[in-house]
């Protein structure tokens, strides 16, 4: 995913129940990129993520 915040807002303003505002998850300083996640819930409540890497 190229922008986890965008995508992340973009299903807030779509109605969709958040669970977690994208954050860090993980740091791999070897290769300079982070892991990104935010959590939201689909029609029936399951929860669902969106995940990212980026370079930092």
């Amino acid at each position: 995913m190229d922008d986890i915040h965008a995508a992340f807002e973009e299903l807030k303003a779509r109605g969709v129940t958040v669970r977690g505002a994208p954050h860090v998850i993980y740091t791999d300083e070897g290769t300079g990129t982070e892991e990104w996640m935010a959590f939201f819930e689909d029609p029936d409540g399951n929860a669902l993520a969106l995940m990212s890497r980026v370079r930092t």
